[in-house]
């Protein structure tokens, strides 16, 4: 395992998972060109603001550029919008959901979750890691707090590794095990964040005489041992299961090192690639028709621009000077019939039929032509979620893939460092805090729930159908566990746990219920067991011949 005790070993592997990567760079290099642009070049070292490349006239078409982004977005609104609560946390055991008391707690802690997710940056840092999963097919995102647990809590903080920064060692599952990311910075930044008594020499003199010469610093978080810690429980930095630490890349100087109880960085990948740790997506899939379409649309300009402003054919001896075609200009000529203009036999209408197709094609890499909705008329709601629907048919695996690699872990790790804050407070009853489970509600995730609500109720209107028969068919109404159906559509329909009673309560008012029943039919029985003997005892008086004088 990794130990900041020997800083020349981390340096050694995170050199070796560099010189493996420059492969698969090639292809991100190309993906920066024609997709993700402004992502970074990833065969520059630093330069600083010198050495970013603004002007992108390489780029002829955007097509890619922008369906990525879209795509983006429409996985951010779908999956973890921030308009609304988009999970619940909820027990394993049945015995802790019937519990009211417990019920009530788990939901509580998860809306807590959600609340602090909302007051980090966590939507915006979110929105740049879907980004760069619809374009590079892996991300990395780091959850870290902002105060120690010891110390008064000031909440989270999220940051969206760029790809060209990031590199991990998986474990046996794929997961991260151990995480680095280079950084190159300057003095000032190093003394900044380090303090000018921890930094070595070097870089003092550099930050003494304002230097903008940039230093490799690496950040990594390890594994440091195997020891599980609950989610209450504080202990040292320098002994929590997770090691963190800034290394000098040139010098293996260690700036500064602590702990953490969980490993704070995430790796979404859009697909796994067999025999590689890297992901691949629809980026990679669509690379030959985007540089095709990118090279189509240049060669249609530079066309164009031959018809637009078009080469001059001239007689030998027609011009005296050399002819000047700019405003104003006068030329002399000895014979005007002796100069025209070059027509070219460009087939453009060709041309954009070849470029509309490979737009096309291009957007249906990314799912475009099925996730974007329609223009006019306004979408119903019923189109609406069809068209959730199938998204959820595209990209369950992807969806997927992003729970169990980054929502997943990131929510556990939230509520862990809520609890030990003590922004969480403990459960009503004894239990343990890791028998929960976490449940998407977000649109994708309702609409399979509200589809299991429909069947219901289609179920139950059956049954009602058949009732009305008459006779044995009146006996399919008691088939249905009405009590569980009711309780499982609250739960589909996300309502709160305190909208329903208690199991206890609901069946005490249904005995109470049965009892005022019992007596109703005892005082109606009487009732007409009285009227029964008046009536015999008046008609006994008629026979004798008595009158009736009541």
């Amino acid at each position: 395992m990794l130990s900041t005790s020997d800083p020349q070993n981390i340096i050694k592997r995170f050199r070796s998972l560099q010189s493996e990567r420059k492969t698969v760079e090639q292809t991100w290099q190309a993906i920066e060109n024609y997709v993700a642009p402004y992502k970074g070049k990833f065969f520059r070292e630093g330069g600083g603001e010198g050495g970013v490349e603004w002007n992108k006239r390489n780029l002829y078409d955007s097509t890619a550029v922008q369906a990525h982004i879209q795509l983006a977005a429409s996985i951010h609104g779908a999956l973890t919008n921030p308009a609304i609560q988009w999970f619940e946390m909820r027990w394993r055991s049945k015995e802790n959901r019937d519990n009211q008391e417990a019920q009530e707690w788990i939901e509580a802690a998860g809306k807590r979750v959600y609340d602090e997710l909302q007051d980090s940056n966590f939507n915006l840092e979110a929105n740049n890691t879907y980004r760069t999963l619809t374009s590079f097919a892996t991300s990395a995102i780091i959850e870290e707090p902002v105060a120690e647990p010891d110390e008064d809590w000031k909440g989270i903080t999220f940051t969206s590794v760029p790809v060209k920064q990031m590199y991990f060692e998986p474990d046996a599952t794929g997961q991260c095990r151990n995480f680095y990311r280079l950084l190159r910075w300057r003095a000032s930044k190093i003394v900044s964040k380090f303090g000018i008594d921890t930094v070595p020499d070097r870089i003092k003199t550099a930050f003494e005489i304002a230097s903008d010469q940039e230093f490799e610093v690496i950040f990594v978080a390890f594994e440091r041992h195997e020891s599980e810690v609950g989610s209450g429980t504080i202990i040292p930095p320098k002994k929590r299961p997770i090691g963190w630490a800034y290394i000098g890349g040139d010098d293996a100087h260690v700036y500064g090192e602590g702990g953490y109880y969980e490993q704070p960085a995430f790796i979404p990948r859009w697909e796994t690639t067999d025999e590689s740790m890297w992901g691949h997506g629809p980026a990679h899939y669509a690379l030959a028709d985007i540089l095709t379409l990118n090279k189509m649309v240049e060669l249609d300009l530079a066309s164009r621009e031959k018809v637009i402003d078009p080469a001059m054919l001239i007689n030998e001896r027609a011009v005296l000077t050399n002819l000047d075609l700019s405003a104003g200009a006068q030329n002399v000529v000895r014979d005007m019939e002796g100069m025209r203009a070059f027509e070219s036999a460009a087939r453009f209408d060709a041309v954009e039929s070849t470029i509309v197709r490979l737009q096309m094609a291009v957007q249906r890499y990314f799912y475009i032509d099925q996730l974007e909705l329609k223009q006019s008329p306004a979408m119903t709601a019923t189109e609406v979620q069809v068209r959730y629907e199938l998204m959820q048919r595209l990209l369950s695996s992807t969806m997927a893939r992003l729970k169990e690699d980054f929502l997943n872990p990131c929510l556990q790790r939230t509520f862990n460092m809520l609890y030990r804050a003590g922004e969480i407070t403990p459960p009503p009853i004894e239990m343990d805090l890791m028998e929960y489970d976490i449940e998407y509600i977000g649109p994708l995730s309702r609409s399979m729930k509200f589809d299991q609500s429909a069947s219901v109720e289609r179920w139950v209107t059956q049954l009602q159908l058949i009732a009305q028969l008459g006779g044995e068919a009146e006996q399919v109404l008691l088939v249905p566990d009405y009590d569980r159906i009711a309780r499982q559509a609250a739960a589909n329909l996300n309502l709160p746990a305190d909208f329903t009673r208690k199991k206890e309560e609901v069946a005490a008012d249904v005995e109470q219920a049965k009892v005022q029943q019992a007596r109703a039919a005892s005082a109606e029985a009487a009732a007409n067991e009285s009227a029964a003997a008046k009536n015999l005892g008046q008609a006994e008086q008629l026979r004798q011949g008595v009158p009736n004088i009541g």
